[in-house]
């Protein structure tokens, strides 16, 4: 068991909205009420520290409030002061976003790192702005909360850091100054923003849910493998393609960037790059949906339609819908697969090609 400090403390005068932003409406809820839900669920220990105008607002027999301090350090000094567990968990309540999957790997990670947090590999093209070099970003993460101490040991560590008028703007920091550099770093979604400003607020105030569609034709050629689903289908020829050619695979995951506006398949993955020939559709499948994932997004439902004149799909539909509710880590009632031929009008129709078509909905986690 471990107990949870949130820091909800402070003035948001960065935030420009005269009112303080653990208060503004995310998606239907207060900021601040999105991490509280989240812990209630591992812990019956939570703190909230908050500052003296906002206590009466927060107050509530769902957890321990505590008026903080001057500096995030010392709010979190009087926070800690009331947990009942060796193991503490920092929040900013001002993180809203935070994934139940990133914190449960978190929690595994304590068994062996008491000391751990979670952050995000970086990813842009960062420059020192002094020289204009590049910096190293394979050795760069952002640091994100929640951030895993030790109750007894960091109380201490606290004491001489606000002694020592130390600056430190996250708690790992003070940890490695004073008490241990063996520090487990945790990998995890980039999406957990810490709300600073108002266009954070709006990036995160997405719609619960959002529909996407694609539609994707191949040519069916001899000496090719036939790929549907991510399955080979008994045939005597396969679909073209600068992939394996799996068109249901192909719309299903162009559907979904479709979803989040995120553009097209060839955008992803170009045609003429010699890197991605012959490769897996469900790699393709598999690379878009964890940028649903990433973005907070997960299926609600899934609508697929074949057409093709032959082989027969009916004999397998029903492994189709196995094998994209094993792809996708979905529940096979969420997926529908249907099959329909083209009255043998045009290419379809002709035998020459399969298309297929999917409509997605997403929803936020």
């Amino acid at each position: 068991m471990f107990s949870c400090v949130i820091v909800c403390a402070g003035s948001s005068t960065r935030f420009g909205q005269n009112q303080n932003k653990i208060l503004t409406i995310l998606n239907g809820k207060p900021v601040y009420k999105w991490s509280i839900e989240l812990f209630k669920k591992y812990t019956d220990d939570i703190i909230i520290v908050t500052n003296e105008a906002l206590y009466n607002e927060l107050e509530s027999s769902e957890y321990t409030l505590v008026i903080g301090g001057n500096s995030r350090m010392e709010s979190v000094y009087n926070g800690i002061k009331k947990a009942k567990y060796q193991n503490v968990l920092i929040h900013d309540g001002a993180r809203p976003n935070l994934c139940e999957d990133d914190l449960n790997k978190l929690l595994l990670s304590l068994n062996d790192y008491p000391y751990s947090y979670l952050g995000s590999k970086v990813t842009d093209t960062i420059r020192n702005i002094n020289t204009n070099e590049i910096v190293n970003r394979d050795e760069l993460v952002r640091a994100f909360t929640p951030q895993a101490v030790l109750r007894d040991e960091y109380i201490n560590a606290l004491e001489k850091a606000i002694s020592d008028k130390f600056n430190a703007t996250d708690d790992i920091s003070i940890v490695k100054k004073y008490i241990t550099d063996e520090i487990n770093y945790v990998d995890g979604s980039s999406q957990n923003i810490k709300i600073t400003t108002i266009d954070d607020l709006n990036a995160l105030n997405k719609p619960s849910y959002l529909i996407g569609h694609s539609w994707d034709i191949h040519r069916l050629v001899n000496d090719r493998p036939l790929f549907l689903g991510g399955l080979e289908i008994p045939f005597d020829k396969g679909l073209l393609g600068h992939s394996d050619g799996d068109c249901v695979l192909h719309a299903i995951a162009e559907s979904l960037l479709g979803a989040l506006s995120l553009g097209d398949l060839g955008h992803i993955f170009p045609d003429n790059d010699p890197n991605t020939l012959g490769i897996d559709s469900k790699i393709i499948l598999n690379k878009c949906y964890q940028m649903v994932l990433d973005r907070g997004y997960v299926i609600n439902n899934l609508d697929v339609m074949i057409y093709c004149e032959k082989p027969k799909m009916k004999p397998h539909i029903i492994n189709i819908r196995e094998s994209i509710s094993h792809l996708l880590d979905v529940d096979i009632d969420k997926i529908s697969v249907k099959a329909t031929t083209y009255e043998r009008l045009g290419e379809i129709g002709a035998g020459l090609a399969i298309a297929s078509d999917s409509t997605v909905l997403i929803r936020k986690k």
